[in-house]
């Protein structure tokens, strides 16, 4: 698969299988190629944050937080009920996935989400995926969360 990518720079990175190839040019237009669909998870620590993009976004952090980032593959089918202990960001690279939430309203059942599209997905709510394709759904996800916590803490089925 191949994702076209505005960077704003020229340059090559080398990749090893398994990695992710960016091959750019000087019109600034990049191409992004995955050669493989292994899991991985990276986490790093990131110094306290203010981005303040007016009018539409702000995003501020007091206290160092880890980001972590991460390609998740999900066999079709529903996944077990969990949270997450801050906000991710979720690209869908393949297969079709859908989230059952539950919040203080009841249980919300979201859109289904296919290759390119992205969503979010909030703080603390128990949820699930739901892996509606017959391929598998191969995820990119970028969390933000407290240092040293636990990535996913499984949930009780809230009865949805």
């Amino acid at each position: 698969m191949v994702i076209p990518v505005a960077l704003g720079i020229v340059g090559v990175l080398a990749a090893t299988p398994g990695a992710v190839a960016i091959t750019g040019s000087n019109d600034g237009a990049f191409d992004v190629a995955v050669s493989s669909q292994e899991p991985f998870t990276f986490r790093g620590e990131l110094d306290p944050y203010r981005i303040n993009q007016p009018a539409d976004l702000l995003i501020n952090s007091l206290a160092t937080t880890e980001v972590v980032m991460q390609r998740s593959v999900f066999l079709p089918g529903a996944g077990a009920w969990h949270t997450h202990p801050g906000p991710s960001f979720v690209l869908v690279e393949a297969g079709e996935i859908k989230l059952i939430r539950s919040t203080k309203s009841g249980c919300v059942e979201t859109e289904v989400f296919g290759a390119g599209q992205a969503y979010v997905e909030v703080a603390n709510e128990v949820h699930r995926a739901v892996v509606v394709s017959t391929e598998n759904a191969v995820l990119h996800v970028t969390r933000l969360i407290p240092v040293g916590a636990p990535i996913t803490t499984p949930a009780a089925d809230p009865g949805c």
